[in-house]
């Protein structure tokens, strides 16, 4: 730049450098003051190099949130960086440099834990219409970070981004949010990260046959509000469990850990941290029975084991009629107190279940060998079931609610698995897969599977 001949025309600055009364005296403006001064430093010394260039303060923010989520994963989720690809510049028409795009390794961090997990934090990915792995259908999409965690089990899941430096402010006669009171994102912002969600599609290729999927499991926008975040309540916590969208506050400045509180517990909660608390060994099927990843389409069901077993054993006290419908292979009904299930592994796995393994009573010992194709899981009222329902002529708990299983014909296995303890009932309680269970003698050694969610 120093050779372009309309550059030379430009002399020396003799005037007076002029500051701001207002910044040196008012005591509420020390620490701006403060900041301009160390900026105008850096002015100072890199006013020579071809190589600086002015960004502006939403560039600024966006590569502070960048490198705040690289802080995180290291510092806190327990990731030891492996490789880093220092992000290329290239020089635009007014004179000022620019990153590259992060997918392809420019601007990105490669990561590595002692699970197993590996992750990948990149700046500004495209996603086109000819992407091999994602791509985008329609129009290109470049968020401003992403997050790939591949998990020990071969899982792999994304996260998206995108930075914005502005607050909500009053302007839909609608609108019932208390700008005045608490920082929003802005509503554009939201929209954004549903389009980021929607557009992208996973590509795989087995035996020549190409399967879509949607690999984005939340998309996130990062905004400056301020937030005590150890007291109060990320207000898009809500949305964020439920659908997988919404909003997290990083604030420059003061305590980072504060500012930073509220997206580096839900990382931990997607990927596992530091603490033996957040390393279960297959933290990645806790993923898949979030609210947010077990939304279908209308009129289907969304599974990810679609052999899913439950093993467990009949109540006491039941009628010797019922207790005989399982031994015969006659059984059409179990039930199970939904708060008893829903405390063990959530309400989301009852839907899952395609097979159940009632446990039989033989000679003290319990044992299976059937196991009963499910038709159908619902919740239902106690008052509501029959004695053909649940074996029992006066019920104690008429206003509970049970999950009613719905049974098929009973598939025979290999052989008996015995080894099951008599006296407890939730003890019994396992899931497993029909797959694991035709190669299984012994209960204890059934292979489980959500074994992260068992309480």
């Amino acid at each position: 730049m120093s050779k372009q001949g309309f550059l030379k025309e430009v002399g020396e600055h003799r005037g007076l450098k002029n500051e701001s009364l207002v910044l040196q005296q008012k005591s509420g403006y020390s620490a701006v003051y403060k900041i301009w001064q160390e900026l105008k430093f850096y002015l100072d010394v890199f006013s020579n190099q071809a190589t600086v260039s002015m960004k502006s303060v939403t560039e600024v923010y966006e590569v502070w949130c960048f490198l705040s989520l690289r802080k995180i994963l290291v510092e806190a989720l327990g990731f030891t960086e492996v490789e880093s690809h220092k992000a290329k510049l290239k020089l635009n028409d007014f004179f000022e440099l620019k990153l590259n795009d992060g997918l392809s390794g420019a601007g990105a961090f490669c990561f590595s834990r002692a699970d197993g997990a590996k992750a990948r934090l990149a700046h500004e990915p495209v996603f086109k219409k000819n992407g091999v792995a994602i791509r985008s259908y329609l129009a290109t999409q470049k968020p401003d970070i992403l997050l790939e965690v591949t998990f020990p089990n071969g899982k792999k899941c994304i996260w998206l981004f995108d930075t914005k430096y502005r607050i909500k402010t009053k302007n839909d006669q609608f609108d019932n949010d208390d700008v005045d009171k608490i920082d929003f994102v802005p509503d554009d912002a939201l929209n954004q990260m549903h389009r980021y969600r929607d557009a992208l599609i996973h590509i795989s290729d087995t035996d020549g046959v190409e399967s879509k999927s949607r690999p984005v499991f939340g998309a996130f926008a990062l905004y400056p509000g301020f937030f005590d975040q150890k007291k109060q309540q990320n207000p898009y916590r809500d949305a964020i469990d439920e659908i997988g969208i919404g909003a997290f506050s990083l604030l420059p400045g003061g305590n980072n850990d504060d500012n930073q509180y509220w997206l580096t517990q839900f990382l931990r909660e997607q990927i596992g941290g530091v603490s033996a608390a957040y390393l279960p060994a297959t933290i990645s099927e806790g993923l898949y029975v979030n609210e947010a990843a077990r939304i279908p389409y209308h009129g289907m069901k969304q599974v990810l084991h679609n052999d899913l077993v439950l093993t467990a054993r009949l109540g006491d006290n039941r009628h010797d009629d019922y207790s005989q419908r399982f031994v015969k292979g006659e059984a059409k009904w179990y039930h199970i107190p939904t708060a008893v299930f829903n405390e063990k592994f959530g309400h989301h796995i009852a839907q899952e279940i395609c097979y159940l393994a009632i446990a039989q009573l033989k000679q003290k010992s319990l044992e299976f060998s059937l196991v009963y194709r499910v038709l159908s899981v619902k919740s239902v009222d106690r008052s509501t079931m029959s004695f053909e329902q649940t074996g029992v002529v006066h019920s104690e708990v008429n206003l509970a609610s049970y999950w009613l299983f719905e049974l098929g014909e009973p598939l025979t296995l290999n052989g008996k698995i015995t080894g099951l303890n008599v006296s407890g009932f939730r003890q019994s309680l396992k899931l497993t897969t029909l797959s694991s269970i035709h190669q299984t003698k012994n209960f204890d050694q059934l292979a489980q599977v959500y074994s992260e969610l068992i309480k």
